[in-house]
C-alpha cells in the first residue's frame, strides 16, 4: 500500500457518548473526523436513559424527564427492598437529546461529522491507518494517523484488529409505555428472578409522563422478548410509545489497543456489570482514550505498547470498579431464586438499608467492605467471591 499524508489526525467511528466525548476532547488539538452508521444522531435508542448526577456534569446536560431519589428492589417472591436517600440518585434523561447535545458540543470544536457512513475496515501502514467506510451508497477511503472504535457492541474496529472478546453478552428490550399511577414518582422499581429476567433484571422507571419499562436477559429458556411481553403484562402497561432492543456486553478479556487503533465504550465492554449502565463509563474512556492520544501526538508514538498507557489508565480508575463489580455478578448468577429470597431477606434490616441508601450508582462496590461489617451473614452466599471485594 502506497503511503500518503493523513487528511485526519484520528477518525472515531461511532457516534454515542464515548465516540462524542472522545472526539469533543482531542478536537482541541487535533483534526477529527467522525463517522456514524445512522442518520441521525441519537437514534435508535438502546439506552435506560438512567444516569447519575455525573453524567450531568460531565455532559453539560440541563434538562431531563424526572429526578430519581429512590430504587425499589423486587426478590423473586415478590418481596420489596425499598433504598431511599435524600440528594438525587439518578436522573431520567432524553438519551436521543444527550447524544445530541454532546454532537453539538463536538461540532463547535470543529469535528467533521459524517452521518450515514458505516466503517467497514482500515489497514495500518508505516504511515498511518488507511480507513474504509460505505457512505452513500459507495465506498470510499480516509487516511488517518490514529483510528479510534467506539462502534459499539458489534464494533468492525474491535473484530478487524482483534481487540473484543466479551465475557457475556445480555439481550435487553425496552419501551416508554402510558401506565397511570406508575409513570410519577421518584423511585425506580427493580424486579429479578428467572421467571422474570433470568441472568439480569428488569426495570420499571418513572418518566414523568411515562414509565421506561425493560429487561435484559442471559442464558434464559426463551429470548428476551419473551419475558419482555410476560413483564408488560404483570405490569399493567397500556400504550407503548416505541420499542427498542440491543445487546449489552458484559467485560473484555482482549486488548483496548492496537498499533494505531484504540477502542471505547460498548466496544471495549466498558460497561457496568451490575447495571448495564455504559454512558458514564463510555464517556469516561473517551476521556481517558483522547488524554493519551494527544499525548501519542506530541511524543509521534502511536505504538500499542504507547497507547497501552490509556488501558493501564482505565485499569486503575473506572476499569477497577468494573473488575470488582463483574465478581458482585458472579455471585449474582450463582444464585437460585431461592438464594435470591434469602439475600433480599438478609439486606432487608435497618442498618444496611441505610448503608446501601448512601451508595453511588457509578461505583456501587465501594460499599461492600462496610455491608460486610455490618452484616457478616452475607458471606455465606459466595465466601471466595465476597473475600476478593475487601
Amino acid at each position: 500500500m502506497t503511503s500518503t499524508s493523513p487528511e485526519y489526525d484520528i477518525v472515531v467511528a461511532g457516534g454515542g457518548p464515548a465516540g462524542l466525548a472522545f472526539a469533543w476532547k482531542a478536537a482541541e488539538e487535533r483534526s477529527v473526523l467522525l463517522l456514524e452508521e445512522n442518520f441521525e444522531i441519537g437514534k435508535p435508542v438502546q439506552c435506560s436513559g438512567l444516569v447519575s448526577p455525573r453524567v450531568l456534569e460531565m455532559s453539560g446536560l440541563s434538562s431531563w424527564h424526572n429526578t430519581i431519589k429512590a430504587v425499589d428492589f423486587v426478590s423473586p417472591a415478590g418481596n420489596r427492598l425499598s433504598l431511599r436517600g435524600e440528594a438525587p440518585k439518578g436522573y431520567v434523561i432524553d438519551r436521543s437529546a444527550l447524544d445530541i447535545h454532546l454532537a453539538e458540543r463536538a461540532a463547535r470544536r470543529n469535528v467533521t461529522m459524517l452521518l450515514g457512513a458505516s466503517f467497514t475496515g482500515a489497514a495500518r501502514d508505516d504511515g498511518g491507518v488507511d480507513v474504509r467506510y460505505m457512505y452513500r451508497g459507495e465506498e470510499k477511503h480516509v487516511r488517518t494517523t490514529l483510528l479510534i472504535g467506539a462502534d459499539g457492541a458489534s464494533s468492525t474496529v474491535g473484530r478487524t484488529f482483534g481487540l473484543t472478546k466479551f465475557r457475556e453478552i445480555v439481550s435487553c428490550v425496552q419501551t416508554d409505555a402510558v401506565t397511570g399511577g406508575m409513570d410519577e414518582g421518584d423511585a425506580v422499581s427493580l424486579y429479578f428472578g428467572s421467571e422474570v429476567a433470568p441472568g439480569f433484571f428488569a426495570w420499571a422507571i418513572p418518566g414523568g409522563s411515562f414509565t421506561r419499562i425493560g429487561l435484559g436477559t442471559y442464558g434464559g429458556v426463551m429470548p428476551a422478548s419473551g419475558y419482555f411481553e410476560r413483564l408488560l403484562e404483570k405490569l399493567g402497561a397500556g400504550k407503548r410509545l416505541n420499542i427498542t432492543a440491543g445487546p449489552i456486553p458484559v467485560g473484555n478479556r482482549g486488548r483496548l489497543t492496537a498499533d494505531g487503533v484504540m477502542i471505547i465504550g460498548d466496544a471495549a465492554g466498558q460497561v457496568k456489570p451490575i447495571s448495564g449502565g455504559g454512558i458514564f463509563t463510555g464517556m469516561a474512556a473517551g476521556g481517558i482514550a483522547a488524554g493519551v492520544a494527544l499525548s501519542a501526538f506530541e511524543r509521534g508514538d502511536f505504538s500499542r505498547r504507547f497507547l497501552s498507557r490509556y488501558e493501564s489508565e482505565w485499569k486503575r480508575g473506572v476499569g477497577k470498579e468494573l473488575d470488582r463489580a463483574a465478581l458482585v455478578r458472579r455471585i449474582f448468577l450463582q444464585m437460585s431464586d431461592e438464594k435470591l429470597d434469602q439475600f433480599f431477606s438478609v439486606l432487608d434490616n435497618s442498618s444496611l438499608k441505610e448503608v446501601m441508601a448512601g451508595g453511588d450508582i457509578d461505583f456501587p462496590t465501594e460499599l461492600s467492605p462496610l455491608m460486610l461489617s455490618r452484616e457478616p451473614g452475607l458471606w455465606r452466599f459466595s465466601p471466595q467471591l465476597i473475600r476478593a471485594l475487601i
